[in-house]
């Protein structure tokens, strides 16, 4: 797969192996003034990786990579928002090698469906949501064979909109940018939970206090610095925190379209001046969505005069032929909630 002429870039180089990437790698965070790792956090990439570009170069846009280890383990990170008295979840952290049925009955009393997901990870990916008991052992029993973790969070699933928002942070403390839409799909222990996209910013009747939930949440954390992310759930009355993400999101993408903040500028100023943007403003809205690579509403978009960028496009490689990630401004909230169904399509086949 070679993604060079869709990537606007000085230099890009491509890599096709692990030793590859590791000596590359080395090189190129010794030749630059600054780095900023982009990469998951499921099994260390994301720390190891900044760790190493820390090291080497004298300036990271990266939180700390002692930070990210903390932030991305997902059963501290609860015990730390919870201590804080930030509203999150009912957790369970369960040992996959325990009493089976000493853990499956104290998870099921924490709620009537529950959450399933890796202690570190990202994307959804290993996320399920289970109703019954049955599928709670089968699920664990899967897990147990599957996973290289030990251990796997339970968790009361909260029923209210899938939310996130984008917080820039330095030594002197957060700003919070915008508060964004998630659209994910959460299925059962039989099929694949995903993350399709989102919509920025997102009109909420919370949205002050989720702001001010996602600072506080940050300020739990510390060596958390640049573009973070805040997952969150929005019920009729509460925000409940999910998790922080300490990496650039893919929400970037949607705020970089709506805000008047330079969010590459705010990085750089957060990381080497402890600056933090004043008087972040949206303009519009932008919604992205993740679609196959053959998908025909593209003209459909197109004939209704919307601003359409592909983010991502289709790249054919030994899987097969991948999604595309499209973004669709619109100057409207009426207008992006139509550009939302017209997307959903893909949902429906």
């Amino acid at each position: 797969m070679n993604a060079s002429p869709f990537i606007s870039a000085n230099q890009v180089i491509p890599v096709s192996s692990k030793a590859q990437l590791a000596n590359v790698f080395s090189k190129a965070v010794k030749s630059v003034d600054a780095t900023c790792v982009i990469a998951p956090e499921a099994d260390g990439i994301l720390e190891d990786l900044v760790r190493k570009s820390q090291e080497a170069c004298p300036l990271s846009l990266n939180c700390s990579a002692d930070s990210i280890h903390a932030s991305s383990d997902k059963a501290a990170a609860f015990d730390i928002l919870k201590k804080a008295d930030i509203r999150v979840p009912e957790t369970r952290v369960i040992d996959l090698q325990g009493d089976s049925e000493a853990t499956v009955k104290e998870a099921i009393g924490i709620g009537p469906s529950l959450i399933l997901k890796p202690v570190r990870g990202g994307g959804c990916s290993g996320l399920n949501m289970v109703t019954t008991e049955n599928e709670l052992k089968s699920t664990l029993a899967k897990t147990r064979t599957n996973s290289t973790q030990n251990f796997v969070i339970v968790q009361e699933a909260i029923h209210g909109i899938a939310a996130s928002v984008n917080v820039i942070c330095s030594c002197e403390g957060a700003s919070p940018l915008t508060l964004n839409q998630q659209f994910v799909s959460i299925s059962s222990p039989c099929f694949e939970s995903a993350y399709l996209g989102g919509l920025v910013p997102l009109e909420h009747d919370l949205e002050d206090q989720a702001l001010e939930a996602a600072v506080r949440a940050v300020e739990c954390f510390p060596g958390l610095s640049g573009y973070v992310g805040v997952d969150m759930v929005l019920t009729d009355e509460e925000v409940f925190i999910i998790e922080v993400n300490p990496r650039v999101t893919t929400s970037y993408i949607g705020a970089r379209r709506v805000l008047n903040v330079n969010l590459g500028e705010a990085m750089v100023q957060a990381a080497a001046e402890n600056r933090l943007p004043q008087e972040a403003r949206t303009l519009g809205y932008a919604i992205f969505y993740k679609v196959p690579g053959a998908w025909s509403s593209y003209a459909k978009l197109s004939k209704e005069s919307l601003q359409v960028e592909i983010i991502s496009p289709s790249l054919e490689s030994g899987y097969g032929v991948g999604d595309s990630l499209v973004l669709v401004y619109t100057p409207t909230f009426m207008m992006a909630k139509a550009v939302r169904s017209i997307m959903s399509e893909v949902e429906r086949g």
